[in-house]
């Protein structure tokens, strides 16, 4: 019983070291505050930054509205630069998980495609290195760059 109590409060400290908020703890955010960062499908690769995040989101989508605050927080109050794509049916979408693992090494715009929103892609010297579908993939992508 000892050692499951250890293990138990253990797991709970690491849980609390990932550096996430409650959603609720970030302020009210409106995607007007990011209309700077919004960009075009089609300029996925062609930003100045050579390392940056792409944040696929819809306003309609129920799991991007339980993270919007965060992401827009993130956005206005971190080094690391994201930028926003609404999705729409102007660009592919492939609903697997296992698809969305082949967009890792892309380096055009044709080669991304959105599986499902929220989705965040990360960018490495201009070289697609991470992609992650949900929002609790995206909040953990995020914790990661946070200051």
């Amino acid at each position: 019983m000892k050692k499951i109590s250890l293990f138990l409060l253990l797991l709970l400290l690491t849980g609390c070291a990932t550096g996430r908020k409650p959603p609720s703890s970030y302020p009210e955010h409106s995607y007007d505050e990011v209309s700077f960062l919004k960009i075009d499908y089609k300029d996925c690769f062609n930003q100045t930054n050579q390392s940056y995040l792409l944040y696929f989101y819809q306003e309609t989508c129920h799991d991007c509205s339980l993270i919007k605050n965060e992401v827009i927080d993130f956005a206005l109050n971190n080094q690391m630069p994201i930028y926003f794509i609404e999705a729409n049916n102007s660009f592919p979408y492939r609903y697997s998980y296992n698809e969305i693992d082949k967009t890792i090494g892309a380096t055009k715009y044709t080669d991304i495609w959105v599986g499902l929103t929220p989705e965040i892609v990360t960018i490495n010297n201009y070289l697609a290195v991470d992609n992650k579908v949900g929002s609790n993939d995206v909040s953990y992508v995020l914790s990661t760059y946070r200051k």
